[in-house]
Protein backbone atom coordinates (compact mmCIF):
# COMPACT_ATOMS: atom_id res chain seq x y z
CA UNK A 1 0.00 0.00 0.00
CA UNK A 2 1.20 3.45 -0.82
CA UNK A 3 0.61 6.38 0.91
CA UNK A 4 0.95 10.38 0.54
CA UNK A 5 4.08 10.78 2.29
CA UNK A 6 6.03 8.51 0.01
CA UNK A 7 6.35 5.03 2.23
CA UNK A 8 4.19 2.27 1.37
CA UNK A 9 2.75 -1.51 3.08
CA UNK A 10 2.66 -4.61 1.45
CA UNK A 11 2.28 -8.01 2.48
CA UNK A 12 6.21 -9.49 2.60
CA UNK A 13 6.76 -12.20 0.65
CA UNK A 14 8.89 -13.56 2.71
CA UNK A 15 6.33 -13.93 5.19
CA UNK A 16 6.62 -17.73 4.91
CA UNK A 17 10.15 -17.60 6.44
CA UNK A 18 9.83 -14.47 8.66
CA UNK A 19 7.33 -16.75 10.41
CA UNK A 20 9.15 -20.12 10.35
CA UNK A 21 8.40 -21.81 13.41
CA UNK A 22 11.47 -21.39 15.91
CA UNK A 23 12.89 -24.74 17.44
CA UNK A 24 10.59 -24.00 20.95
CA UNK A 25 7.69 -24.15 18.77
CA UNK A 26 7.31 -20.28 18.53
CA UNK A 27 6.98 -18.14 15.58
CA UNK A 28 9.83 -16.00 14.22
CA UNK A 29 9.01 -12.04 14.05
CA UNK A 30 8.86 -10.55 10.60
CA UNK A 31 11.88 -8.40 10.40
CA UNK A 32 11.73 -7.84 6.26
CA UNK A 33 9.52 -5.88 4.00
CA UNK A 34 10.41 -6.63 0.52
CA UNK A 35 9.12 -4.83 -2.66
CA UNK A 36 11.52 -6.23 -5.38
CA UNK A 37 9.19 -8.41 -6.84
CA UNK A 38 6.58 -5.90 -7.51
CA UNK A 39 8.64 -3.89 -9.36
CA UNK A 40 9.12 -3.87 -13.42
CA UNK A 41 11.94 -3.25 -15.26
CA UNK A 42 12.52 0.61 -14.75
CA UNK A 43 12.58 0.09 -11.32
CA UNK A 44 8.65 1.47 -9.80
CA UNK A 45 6.40 -0.50 -8.91
CA UNK A 46 4.42 -2.67 -11.93
CA UNK A 47 1.13 -1.07 -12.59
CA UNK A 48 -0.26 -5.22 -13.15
CA UNK A 49 0.60 -4.98 -9.09
CA UNK A 50 -1.63 -1.94 -7.96
CA UNK A 51 -4.36 -4.35 -7.22
CA UNK A 52 -2.49 -5.53 -4.29
CA UNK A 53 -1.48 -1.81 -2.95
CA UNK A 54 -3.62 1.09 -1.64
CA UNK A 55 -3.00 4.45 -0.66
CA UNK A 56 -2.72 5.40 3.37
CA UNK A 57 -2.01 8.24 5.24
CA UNK A 58 1.19 8.46 7.06
CA UNK A 59 0.21 7.80 10.39
CA UNK A 60 -2.16 5.10 9.51
CA UNK A 61 1.01 3.27 7.31
CA UNK A 62 3.19 3.59 10.56
CA UNK A 63 0.56 2.09 12.66
CA UNK A 64 0.29 -1.02 10.15
CA UNK A 65 4.37 -1.21 10.46
CA UNK A 66 4.53 -0.91 14.01
CA UNK A 67 1.36 -3.59 14.39
CA UNK A 68 3.05 -6.08 11.42
CA UNK A 69 6.45 -5.89 13.08
CA UNK A 70 5.80 -5.24 16.49
CA UNK A 71 7.66 -1.93 17.31
CA UNK A 72 10.41 -2.30 15.61
CA UNK A 73 12.01 -0.97 12.56
CA UNK A 74 11.93 -3.52 9.13
CA UNK A 75 14.65 -3.63 7.06
CA UNK A 76 13.11 -2.55 3.62
CA UNK A 77 14.37 -3.39 0.46
CA UNK A 78 12.67 -0.51 -1.56
CA UNK A 79 10.64 2.41 -0.32
CA UNK A 80 7.76 3.51 -2.92
CA UNK A 81 7.82 6.89 -3.33
CA UNK A 82 6.46 9.04 -5.39
CA UNK A 83 8.74 8.96 -7.98
CA UNK A 84 9.24 4.89 -7.63
CA UNK A 85 5.34 4.28 -6.79
CA UNK A 86 4.00 3.88 -10.64
CA UNK A 87 5.89 3.13 -13.56
CA UNK A 88 4.29 5.58 -16.43
CA UNK A 89 6.75 3.88 -18.98
CA UNK A 90 4.72 0.24 -18.46
CA UNK A 91 1.35 1.99 -18.46
CA UNK A 92 1.77 3.36 -21.54
CA UNK A 93 2.97 0.38 -22.89
CA UNK A 94 0.04 -1.64 -21.47
CA UNK A 95 -2.15 0.73 -23.46
CA UNK A 96 -0.48 0.40 -26.54
CA UNK A 97 -0.72 -3.25 -26.11
CA UNK A 98 -4.67 -3.33 -25.24
CA UNK A 99 -5.32 -1.01 -28.19
CA UNK A 100 -3.45 -3.98 -30.78
CA UNK A 101 -5.26 -6.24 -28.56
CA UNK A 102 -9.00 -4.54 -29.47
CA UNK A 103 -7.93 -3.63 -33.06
CA UNK A 104 -7.07 -7.44 -33.58
CA UNK A 105 -10.09 -8.75 -32.29
CA UNK A 106 -12.12 -6.07 -34.51
CA UNK A 107 -10.14 -7.58 -37.52
CA UNK A 108 -11.50 -11.22 -36.80
CA UNK A 109 -14.77 -9.95 -35.99
CA UNK A 110 -14.85 -8.19 -39.33
CA UNK A 111 -13.50 -11.10 -41.15
CA UNK A 112 -15.86 -13.56 -40.10
CA UNK A 113 -19.21 -11.64 -41.32
CA UNK A 114 -17.28 -11.40 -44.36
CA UNK A 115 -16.82 -14.94 -44.59
CA UNK A 116 -19.76 -15.67 -43.07
CA UNK A 117 -21.67 -13.81 -45.69
CA UNK A 118 -20.40 -15.49 -48.75
CA UNK A 119 -23.22 -17.09 -50.86
CA UNK A 120 -22.06 -20.88 -51.63
CA UNK A 121 -22.35 -19.73 -55.73
CA UNK A 122 -19.20 -17.30 -55.44
CA UNK A 123 -16.36 -17.50 -57.27
CA UNK A 124 -13.36 -16.72 -55.52
CA UNK A 125 -10.04 -18.46 -56.80
CA UNK A 126 -9.45 -19.25 -52.86
CA UNK A 127 -10.55 -22.26 -50.45
CA UNK A 128 -11.45 -21.31 -47.05
CA UNK A 129 -12.81 -24.77 -45.19
CA UNK A 130 -16.51 -23.74 -44.47
CA UNK A 131 -16.61 -25.22 -40.75
CA UNK A 132 -13.62 -23.03 -39.70
CA UNK A 133 -15.91 -20.24 -39.81
CA UNK A 134 -17.06 -21.55 -36.18
CA UNK A 135 -13.61 -21.83 -34.70
CA UNK A 136 -12.86 -18.23 -35.98
CA UNK A 137 -15.79 -17.14 -34.12
CA UNK A 138 -14.42 -18.05 -31.27
CA UNK A 139 -11.14 -16.37 -31.91
CA UNK A 140 -13.44 -13.20 -32.22
CA UNK A 141 -16.08 -12.96 -29.81
CA UNK A 142 -18.48 -10.08 -29.37
CA UNK A 143 -17.15 -6.96 -26.79
CA UNK A 144 -20.19 -7.92 -24.63
CA UNK A 145 -18.35 -11.38 -23.74
CA UNK A 146 -17.46 -12.10 -20.59
CA UNK A 147 -15.16 -14.61 -21.68
CA UNK A 148 -11.30 -13.43 -22.64
CA UNK A 149 -10.33 -13.82 -25.96
CA UNK A 150 -7.50 -16.43 -27.13
CA UNK A 151 -4.87 -13.92 -28.52
CA UNK A 152 -1.78 -14.85 -29.97
CA UNK A 153 -3.41 -17.11 -32.39
CA UNK A 154 -1.02 -16.45 -35.83
CA UNK A 155 0.02 -20.08 -36.08
CA UNK A 156 -3.46 -21.24 -36.97
CA UNK A 157 -4.30 -22.53 -40.49
CA UNK A 158 -7.88 -21.75 -41.71
CA UNK A 159 -7.47 -25.52 -44.11
CA UNK A 160 -6.01 -27.64 -41.76
CA UNK A 161 -9.24 -29.87 -42.11
CA UNK A 162 -9.66 -29.42 -45.59
CA UNK A 163 -6.10 -30.75 -46.60
CA UNK A 164 -5.53 -34.73 -46.54
CA UNK A 165 -2.76 -36.37 -45.43
CA UNK A 166 -1.53 -36.36 -48.79
CA UNK A 167 -1.13 -32.74 -48.96
CA UNK A 168 -4.34 -32.57 -51.01
CA UNK A 169 -7.88 -31.32 -50.85
CA UNK A 170 -10.05 -34.29 -48.77
CA UNK A 171 -12.95 -35.83 -50.38
CA UNK A 172 -16.20 -33.88 -50.08
CA UNK A 173 -14.81 -31.30 -47.41
CA UNK A 174 -16.59 -28.12 -47.73
CA UNK A 175 -15.57 -24.81 -48.60
CA UNK A 176 -16.10 -21.30 -49.69
CA UNK A 177 -14.94 -19.74 -52.11
CA UNK A 178 -13.11 -16.32 -51.53
CA UNK A 179 -11.35 -13.68 -53.71
CA UNK A 180 -8.07 -12.48 -53.81
CA UNK A 181 -8.94 -9.58 -51.49
CA UNK A 182 -10.07 -11.27 -48.91
CA UNK A 183 -7.57 -13.85 -48.43
CA UNK A 184 -5.16 -11.65 -48.36
CA UNK A 185 -6.99 -9.66 -45.38
CA UNK A 186 -7.08 -13.43 -43.86
CA UNK A 187 -3.62 -14.53 -44.17
CA UNK A 188 -2.59 -11.04 -42.85
CA UNK A 189 -4.79 -12.85 -39.46
CA UNK A 190 -3.99 -16.01 -39.91
CA UNK A 191 -0.20 -16.24 -41.74
CA UNK A 192 -0.28 -20.56 -41.96
CA UNK A 193 -3.23 -20.65 -43.45
CA UNK A 194 -2.54 -23.18 -46.37
CA UNK A 195 -3.50 -21.99 -49.68
CA UNK A 196 -5.46 -24.08 -51.90
CA UNK A 197 -7.06 -22.84 -55.28
CA UNK A 198 -10.80 -23.30 -56.16
CA UNK A 199 -9.87 -25.40 -58.39
CA UNK A 200 -7.80 -28.22 -56.37
CA UNK A 201 -7.39 -31.75 -57.14
CA UNK A 202 -9.40 -33.77 -55.11
CA UNK A 203 -7.26 -36.30 -53.48
CA UNK A 204 -7.41 -39.61 -55.28
CA UNK A 205 -6.55 -42.03 -53.03
CA UNK A 206 -8.78 -40.38 -49.88
CA UNK A 207 -11.46 -40.39 -52.39
CA UNK A 208 -11.08 -44.72 -53.04
CA UNK A 209 -10.53 -45.20 -49.75
CA UNK A 210 -13.86 -43.05 -49.11
CA UNK A 211 -15.76 -45.13 -51.46
CA UNK A 212 -13.67 -48.10 -50.40
CA UNK A 213 -14.87 -47.83 -46.68
CA UNK A 214 -18.44 -46.81 -48.04
CA UNK A 215 -18.90 -50.22 -50.05
CA UNK A 216 -17.83 -52.19 -47.25
CA UNK A 217 -20.31 -50.74 -45.12
CA UNK A 218 -22.99 -51.37 -47.69
CA UNK A 219 -21.91 -54.75 -47.64
CA UNK A 220 -22.27 -55.15 -44.41
CA UNK A 221 -25.66 -53.97 -44.11
CA UNK A 222 -26.65 -56.18 -47.00
CA UNK A 223 -25.36 -59.56 -44.71
CA UNK A 224 -27.14 -58.22 -42.10
CA UNK A 225 -30.55 -57.84 -43.50
CA UNK A 226 -30.62 -60.86 -45.44
CA UNK A 227 -28.76 -63.03 -42.73
CA UNK A 228 -31.95 -63.91 -40.12
CA UNK A 229 -29.02 -65.02 -37.32
CA UNK A 230 -27.36 -62.18 -37.36
CA UNK A 231 -30.66 -60.56 -37.10
CA UNK A 232 -31.56 -62.02 -33.85
CA UNK A 233 -27.91 -61.56 -32.60
CA UNK A 234 -28.58 -57.83 -32.89
CA UNK A 235 -31.63 -57.81 -31.85
CA UNK A 236 -30.75 -60.01 -28.20
CA UNK A 237 -28.15 -57.00 -28.05
CA UNK A 238 -28.20 -54.86 -25.24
Amino acid sequence: ENNEDGGASDEPPDAGAAFAASDAGALARATRLLRGPRLCGHGRLNPSHLGRFKVLRRDAYDAILADLFEGTTPDVDVLLDAETAFCEDCADRGRREDAAKAAELDRRRALHARLAGIPSHANGAYLVHKPWLNELKKLAPPPSSKKPPPLGARDVDCNAKLVCSHGRRKPRAPAICVDDGLWEDLTALFPRSTVLLRDAVICADCLKGAQERKAGQEERTEELETSPHLRALLARAP
